[in-house]
């Protein structure tokens, strides 16, 4: 990976971090008013919201860990690409269960949201608006697609909180419990579409499926680009937030053996560095088959009268 956007991963990975630890102090300091001041499904609701937040954050800073460390053990030849699926799912589980509990409660057993929410939800749409140019700043020189994913989720934090503010305030002035139950079935669904999308992520990690189509094509486009040859086969995987997998190129018989290795290395270098989500890519190149007699006689020139046909 090309020094800058190393430089850059690690102030991307600090982002990340950040990010986490003030979803996770502002969801401690919702607990503490729910604790000391008096109950709200709105802002358990909340509370659920940001430590699920917190928990993406943790997932990008921990997946760029990985992008910058590389470590691989004789254990884990191919690295621990995947343990953030494994632990992204089952905490996603874990937030729905309260979820599903939170908002039963509250639909069942409604009380009015108390004044000190508005203040809570001011403060937390400062907090999730600063968290996105924050991490969109790093997320630009780093080229984290997985940090631009959580900058994006931030800004959407963001509107959702002004939503949020704007259904209590509703309540405040007309003393109606509708408005209540709205705003905790948007943050209830805000939060099954994010679980929803944690969840799908991480199983089709696990099961080593295809990245999504424009992904491979692009890799494919790369590949062609960089190496001047036709990619006859690509078969790619997600590993975590990254990918990984074979890409087959063909190449004219008549090259050495030196011209290919330059060929791969230079290819997989130029595609590391434009796309740093990519790990572990190995670049296989097979001899293209002549399309005529004339070919044939035209490589067998070039290596001094002799050419093998293999059938």
């Amino acid at each position: 990976m090309h020094l800058r956007i190393l430089s850059s991963s690690r102030q991307a990975m600090r982002a990340a971090l950040i990010a986490g630890f003030v979803a996770i102090a502002f969801a401690m300091g919702e607990f503490l008013a729910l604790m000391l001041l008096s109950f709200s499904s709105i802002v358990m609701a909340d509370t659920i919201h940001s430590i699920l937040d917190a928990l993406m954050s943790f997932v990008t800073a921990f997946s760029i860990y990985i992008a910058v460390r590389g470590r691989r053990s004789p254990r884990f030849p191919w690295g621990l690409y995947k343990a953030e699926s494994l632990v992204a799912m089952f905490i996603a589980v874990i937030t729905l269960l309260f979820m599903l509990e939170t908002v039963y409660s509250g639909v069942t057993h409604p009380s009015k949201t108390p004044h000190y929410a508005i203040p809570l939800f001011i403060l937390g749409f400062a907090a999730s608006y600063t968290m996105y140019r924050y991490e969109a700043r790093w997320a630009e020189s780093s080229m984290s697609s997985s940090l631009r994913a959580d900058a994006l989720h931030a800004r959407s934090d963001a509107l959702l909180t002004l939503a949020a503010l704007a259904g209590v305030s509703i309540e405040t002035i007309t003393s109606s419990i509708a408005p209540q139950i709205a705003v905790l079935l948007l943050i209830a669904g805000y939060i099954v579409r994010d679980a929803y999308h944690i969840l799908r992520e991480s199983i089709l990690s696990l099961l080593d499926a295809m990245p999504p189509r424009d992904k491979v094509l692009e890799l494919a486009s790369l590949a062609e680009k960089y190496s001047g040859l036709r990619v006859s086969r690509i078969m790619l995987k997600r590993a975590g937030s990254f990918i990984t997998g074979v890409i087959v190129l063909e190449a004219d018989p008549g090259l050495t053996l030196g011209e290919i290795q330059r060929i791969v290395g230079t290819t997989r270098r130029m595609i590391y560095r434009e796309k740093p989500e990519v790990v572990n890519l190995i670049i296989a190149v097979k001899p293209r088959k002549a399309e005529s007699l004339e070919e044939v006689a035209s490589i067998a020139r070039s290596r001094g009268g002799v050419y093998v046909v293999r059938r």
